[in-house]
């Protein structure tokens, strides 16, 4: 649930309103409430995926390598986003990464392909080199963020540049969380009137399905430069019964 909470100014990040989060336990204990979660299943073990491009039926070649057990984007290639072949709905994804100097890339959830692109519908999950990219002097553009519409906590620790970090993707419901390393960064209501709010205040204003499909594609963004993923995998959770849908539905 995004909670009310307003930081001033933060050098030059400028004022921008951060979602609180408390530390909770590391991401491969979670429970679902209301059920236990099902099963992992891999998306990248190493050599295989369960990935293809966007729009397309297969791995775009030129876009994306499978290289000494990593899922990389190819830098300089063409800008291919890849999307799971199964569409989920309530899930945890857990995926390790690492960015190279400069790099941008991002992960994100409930993707349509009846849209004209991935971030058309689907929230994304920020990886950056958040001092070597200048979209690191946006907070809610940094890692971790919702990008463009919502920053983490501030103080999230990640691993130097080359090395690899462990993220989590938590959603059920409309509710979501985002961790980092064993800690959660981020947590927001989509269904939320703060959420809407951040959302017209952002690049997707008048994007009318952003955030708000109940099912879809897990989608890694190409952005032209090389983002590598390994041990990427994925266990569907029980939905929430009480909780309102991202259209603001009980």
């Amino acid at each position: 649930m995004i909670l009310n909470s307003m930081l001033g100014r933060m050098g030059r990040w400028g004022a921008t309103l951060l979602l609180a989060v408390v530390l909770m336990p590391a991401s491969r204990a979670a429970a679902a409430p209301g059920g236990q979660p099902g099963d992992w299943e891999v998306l990248f073990s190493g050599k295989t995926h369960k990935f293809r491009g966007y729009k397309l039926y297969d791995l775009p070649r030129k876009s994306w390598k499978v290289e000494k057990g990593e899922l990389k984007s190819v830098a300089g290639g063409p800008q291919v986003d890849i999307i799971s072949l199964s569409m989920y709905q309530d899930f945890e994804l857990e995926f390790e990464w690492r960015v190279t100097p400069g790099a941008d890339g991002g992960v994100l959830y409930r993707v349509m392909e009846d849209e004209g692109g991935t971030w058309h519908s689907g929230p994304e999950y920020q990886l950056l080199d958040d001092t070597g990219n200048p979209e690191g002097e946006q907070f809610n553009r940094t890692t971790g963020s919702v990008f463009d519409v919502a920053g983490p906590r501030a103080n999230r620790q990640t691993k130097p540049i080359g090395q690899f970090n462990l993220s989590m993707i938590r959603v059920q419901g409309s509710q979501v969380e985002h961790w980092l390393n064993g800690e959660k960064i981020l947590s927001y209501d989509l269904a939320s009137s703060q959420f809407k709010d951040l959302v017209q205040r952002s690049k997707f204003k008048n994007l009318s399905r952003f955030g708000r499909e109940r099912e879809g594609h897990i989608c890694l963004q190409h952005m032209g430069t090389e983002v590598a993923y390994r041990s990427i995998r994925i266990r569907r959770i029980d939905s929430l019964t009480t909780a309102a849908t991202p259209n603001g539905s009980n």
